[in-house]
């Protein structure tokens, strides 16, 4: 695999194209990623708006990520498109090895803009541990929502809430978030900033 890219990304370590469906799966890197989460108590509802800014690497193909949530909408690069161009496809054995792969050929080294719209909910990850990722209302109404953050888990890194790469890639993320329809004071704890 070939260092050549964009600024900033380093295709050292991703992995090389991989027929998927018949289709190239090329890996891409990903400039930034923006959410904005809304969670309303009132209705006990989730829902994520993410929008993942990428260029693809070296070779052209259909660009691959990873998102452990449910897509209901999608665009991309302002159009929008069937929530099935960015379905899961299977590069390896069994659900751990899975990833969302773009059905959209597109040249190496183009950018572009993909905008997903979902509701959040349990991951469709590996949930095992002491510390598994939750999103569960309780009395008051109050929100517990955590990530569960894992490496001995698959899709328990940031995929299992947002938009994201391999580790090969890291990048910005920027979260919005609003909790509505509760006078239940709540925190945010994170080590970002």
């Amino acid at each position: 695999m070939t260092t050549d890219g964009p600024p900033g990304a380093d295709f050292g370590h991703a992995p090389p194209p991989t027929l998927a469906e018949g289709l190239l799966a090329v890996p891409l890197h990903i400039l930034a990623v923006r959410g904005m989460v809304r969670l309303d108590a009132a209705t006990a509802a989730a829902a994520a708006d993410a929008t993942m800014d990428y260029v693809v690497g070296p070779y052209a193909g259909h660009p691959f990520f990873d998102l452990r949530q449910a897509v209901d909408r999608c665009w991309l690069d302002g159009r929008e498109i069937d929530p099935a161009k960015v379905a899961a496809v299977d590069v390896g054995a069994g659900p751990a090895c899975t990833v969302r792969m773009l059905r959209c050929w597109q040249a190496s080294r183009s950018a572009h803009r993909l905008r997903l719209r979902y509701r959040l909910g349990t991951p469709q990850a590996e949930l095992g541990g002491t510390y598994p990722p939750v999103l569960r209302w309780e009395a008051g109404p109050r929100l517990r929502w955590s990530f569960g953050l894992s490496d001995l888990f698959a899709g328990r890194y940031l995929e299992a809430w947002f938009p994201a790469n391999l580790p090969f890639d890291p990048f910005p993320l920027t979260l919005d978030i609003a909790i509505t329809g509760t006078r239940v004071r709540h925190s945010v704890i994170s080590n970002g900033d």
